[in-house]
């Protein structure tokens, strides 16, 4: 500005750390259409919280991006890892735009507390994705979990997988393609694929009977990563105690009860993808070894890829439950841009 004759700058509005919280809304709709543009998603948010004109709408904005400034919430600048954007009038949380968000959250300046409640969120609405894909019941990308335990040298074993039938009632038979997964064995948390690793995977195969699958993983040095350090420590304390194996069905077939309806899949063969410690056990066989675990485990699945029916499914009554998930599945599909 100018004052008596002289340049006087006016300076800068300085954010404090403390100023910086977590607003996001954890009830928004899911957005399947795998479209993202990060800016804009932030244009999308601010118009539809009224920025543009004379009366922005703060508690509004806040609900599409990951953590904002408290102290100055009517400024666009305020707002950071945008993860939603507006569609149809409806803000809605986008898939690839919470990858976008949890990749860059651990270089975003923020204090702890708020980067452990924004990693919440977002395993939060992970979660609601995973369960979305158990609804859709369609196999293309399978998440079984089972239980570890770690010892001194931070390494683990378990169980990972068995042919019991499960609650879904879908059977899995311990064939494992394993070339592609061995040439980058990693250890993740939370299927995170965009984070760095938490350790190796160093063993992973079938019994003798082919009945069930043992595997080994081993957590990074300590010292390494703050975080990984943190959740084996977790481990150690079975705060968290949960292994996830993720995979692609590569030999399938349907499984029909007594009265020729359809139950469930068999999966003859399957390749793995990855393995992952999380927060929630699953398959009722899936044990620590020498120790039982929760006998009401929960399950999960998510389907990352895409599907498109190669021929009509059938229209008889006993595939009605699998055509509805088929054509649900199909449905949401819709949108994605191929791979």
């Amino acid at each position: 500005m100018i004052a008596a004759g002289r340049a006087v700058a006016v300076p800068a509005r300085v954010t404090r750390a403390e100023d910086w919280t977590v607003g996001a809304d954890r009830d928004l709709p899911i957005d399947n259409s795998q479209e993202w543009d990060g800016q804009e998603a932030r244009d999308s948010i601010f118009r539809w919280a009224g920025f543009d004109d004379d009366d922005p709408d703060p508690a509004r904005a806040r609900r599409g991006f990951l953590i904002y400034d408290a102290n100055e919430p009517e400024l666009r600048g305020s707002y950071k890892l945008p993860f939603a954007h507006v569609r149809s009038g409806e803000l809605k949380a986008s898939p690839p735009g919470l990858r976008a968000a949890a990749s860059r959250l651990p270089q975003t300046d923020a204090p702890q507390d708020v980067l452990d409640r924004a990693r919440a969120m977002l395993d939060h609405y992970f979660e609601r994705m995973e369960e979305e894909a158990v609804k859709s019941r369609r196999p293309d990308f399978v998440i079984k979990q089972a239980e570890l335990t770690v010892t001194e040298d931070r390494s683990g074993r378990f169980i990972a997988s068995t042919n019991r039938e499960d609650r879904y009632g879908d059977i899995i038979e311990q064939s494992w393609d394993l070339d592609d997964f061995w040439r980058n064995p990693v250890f993740l948390w939370g299927h995170q694929s965009w984070q760095t690793p938490i350790g190796s995977v160093r063993e992973f195969a079938a019994n003798a009977q082919m009945t069930e699958t043992h595997a080994r993983v081993e957590f990074l040095p300590e010292g390494v990563d703050s975080f990984v350090d943190k959740l084996f420590r977790l481990v150690k304390l079975k705060a968290l105690r949960a292994v996830s194996v993720g995979f692609i069905p590569i030999e399938i077939e349907d499984r029909l009860d007594a009265d020729q309806h359809w139950i469930g899949y068999r999966f003859m063969r399957s390749q793995l993808m990855e393995l992952s410690l999380v927060t929630v056990p699953a398959n009722p066989d899936a044990v620590q070894l020498a120790r039982s675990i929760d006998p009401h485990p929960a399950f999960l699945r998510r389907v990352f890829s895409e599907y498109r029916p190669s021929e009509p499914v059938a229209s008889a009554p006993k595939f009605e439950r699998r055509n509805q998930a088929t054509e649900t599945l199909a449905r949401l599909k819709a949108g994605r841009s191929p791979a």
